[in-house]
């Protein structure tokens, strides 16, 4: 039975629309025009409708101008959480985030969702407030130097001056976080810049024209050439990345046209359908071990919008060294596309792919969909894989003591999923840790964009801010939480932005009382000197239950299912939590490791020598 029976007083929520909604004043009635004024209108420009943040003194005239706009401000409550709930809208949606905070802690708490968005190219402006110009260094309250704290994770970080054209720093803004490799950027407003009377025509700093920043790339390359090797390669493969989400369609077709099996990576899964035979599900560090064999073996790869970053190569002594023998053969090769200057000459520097194309993933799917292909190719290199799917599956040991295990209810979650049809409906966001990558390798995932998790950087916490931002921009969809309970206590503060919004968000905390992926690698790599592992956790239904949250918990395996359906059955924000029992996260790539040099048996799991994971 499930041992906590659901309490709520509905008239917390009866049809009550919760989310923050400044009244809104007649622009007749509106005082002259300020330079807070004069930002949201070039806000309202690029049709931003929600901004994300938190309150305080010096960004308290842009918040005033709140007022006199149909943006929306919603309250998250840190601006850590703000930062991350932008990035989520933006991942979700396709439209752009916004958040704004104050100066000092207002601008340093935000480093970590801008570092996270710059690492996974997701585009959203922060906006936050400076002390008045007078005072900018004088070490006045709450001042710091803004700019040069956020400029190495931002695609552009500035201070506007007095005399500058506000809506052309907006415009260059824009630009900027869309041009080729998408990114965060921040600009800073000092006080009184904001509250004084602004007149565009009679400012004179004119340097942001457009144009500058190119966010159209022309694909030039030898389509006819690659078409070649695709006819002629034995055993090709397709990797998958961010950049394949907004393609998917042309991806499917460009797969189907050809018959090459794919893999994604982390932030692709979905772009193409993993139920199709063809999916070799997510490759890498805890990638399908079919998928990585596949990468090994193949004498051609094609990484369409991927960085080809260290957690899907492996040691790159040892990456993709059949595909570059066939490039001297001139039998195949490592391709790699990517619509970003910078992002091919990193790749060029440190993977070394033997041809690299400039492109947009759409233009060049599009281009290499216009070839005709041979019918039926590859079907010994199709069985070879089928081999290798059924030798070695995603696979887990279910706990003797009758206790849940995360890869059990990641599996059930998608079994009733599926059963009822909501598969179209669904967005699930995750923390950092074992339940991340457990989601990854025993959810199918099949629409691009229905997961939002931190890659490059590995922020721990983002799931419940991520989740927020992709509810308010998908207010139809279902918003599943997927948390360990070390990630959960990084932003757990954010319910009650949930509560207070009414977001009808499914929250599925993996509790096992511990950071669970590291605790392995310490026993893995620092023969078993355990610290700072261990997490002491709130009761985290009375939690939520203390917010106005429905709650409820399962400490057993023959209750997963009804939890679930319990879980589903409530159109209000909900929390679940799953008392687990910790377990290992198979397969395994070491570090120093060849991409197949795979830990796939619990059995070897045995002390190693060598760097820990990081």
């Amino acid at each position: 039975m499930i041992s906590r029976t659901i309490i709520f007083n509905k008239l917390r929520y009866d049809g009550i629309n919760r989310m923050i909604n400044f009244k809104r004043y007649n622009s007749s009635l509106s005082p002259n025009m300020n330079g807070a004024r004069s930002i949201i209108r070039a806000l309202e420009k690029y049709d931003f409708k929600v901004a994300f943040g938190y309150s305080g003194g010096a960004v308290l005239p842009l918040l005033d101008a709140f007022n006199f706009s149909d943006i929306k401000f919603i309250m998250n409550r840190d601006e850590q959480c703000s930062g991350h709930s932008a990035s989520g809208y933006t991942k979700s949606s396709g439209k752009t985030g916004l958040t704004v905070t104050t100066s000092g802690p207002g601008v340093t708490n935000l480093v970590t969702p801008l570092h996270d968005a710059l690492s996974d190219g997701i585009p959203f402006l922060a906006l936050t407030g400076q002390v008045p110009t007078n005072a900018i260094g004088t070490d006045a309250f709450q001042e710091c130097p803004a700019v040069e704290i956020t400029k190495a994770c931002t695609k552009w970080s500035y201070q506007v001056k007095k005399g500058d054209k506000l809506e052309e720093v907006i415009d260059k803004a824009w630009e900027i976080m869309h041009a080729q490799r998408k990114g965060p950027v921040h600009i800073d407003l000092p006080k009184d810049i904001m509250m004084n009377e602004y007149n565009n025509e009679e400012n004179t700093n004119c340097y942001f024209g457009r144009g500058k920043f190119k966010t159209k790339v022309n694909p030039k390359f030898n389509s006819h050439k690659l078409h070649n090797l695709i006819q002629i390669a034995k055993k090709p493969v397709i990797i998958a990345g961010q950049g394949c989400n907004d393609c998917a369609e042309d991806l499917r077709t460009f797969v189907k046209n050809t018959n090459i099996p794919i893999t994604t990576t982390l932030h692709a899964m979905g772009s193409y359908d993993e139920r199709d035979t063809k999916s070799l599900h997510m490759l890498g560090m805890h990638g399908s071990v079919y998928a990585n064999y596949a990468v090994q073996n193949a004498d051609l790869i094609i990484a369409i919008g991927s960085r080809l970053d260290d957690r899907i190569t492996g040691n790159l002594n040892g990456h993709a060294v059949s595909a570059h023998q066939a490039f001297k053969e001139k039998k195949g090769g490592l391709v790699h596309v990517d619509n970003s200057t910078n992002q091919i000459s990193k790749v060029k520097k440190i993977v070394k792919p033997d041809i690299s194309i400039q492109a947009h993933a759409k233009d060049f799917l599009q281009i290499m969909n216009k070839q005709d292909y041979k019918k039926d190719n590859y079907q010994n290199w199709h069985k070879q894989i089928n081999e290798w799917k059924l030798k070695f599956p995603f696979y887990y040991h279910p706990s003797e003591n009758g206790k849940p295990k995360t890869q059990e209810v990641i599996k059930k979650i998608y079994n009733y999923v599926q059963k009822n049809k909501i598969n179209q409906d669904m967005i699930i966001t995750t923390g950092v840790g074992n339940h991340q990558m457990m989601a990854a390798q025993f959810y199918r995932w099949s629409r691009p964009k229905s997961i939002l998790t931190s890659g490059s950087s590995g922020t721990m916490g983002v799931g419940l801010p991520f989740a927020i931002g992709a509810q308010v921009a998908n207010p139809s969809k279902k918003v599943v939480v997927f948390d360990g309970d070390g990630s959960f206590n990084m932003t757990l503060n954010d319910l009650g932005t949930v509560v207070q919004n009414n977001l009808p968000i499914k929250i599925v905390i993996f509790n096992d009382k511990r950071q669970q992926m590291v605790y392995v690698w310490q026993k893995l790599f620092f023969e078993e000197r355990f610290i700072a592992t261990d997490n002491v956790n709130p009761d985290f239904v009375k939690l939520a239950e203390s917010y106005g949250m429905q709650a409820i918990d399962c400490n057993n395996s023959d209750d997963v299912d009804t939890t679930i359906e319990l879980m589903f059955e409530t159109n209000q924000p909900i929390l679940v939590d799953f008392n687990i029992e910790p377990d290992t996260c198979l397969p395994l790539v070491a570090p120093g490791k060849n991409l197949d040099e795979m830990i796939t048996d619990y059995s070897e799991i045995v002390p190693m020598e060598g760097l820990a994971p990081s």
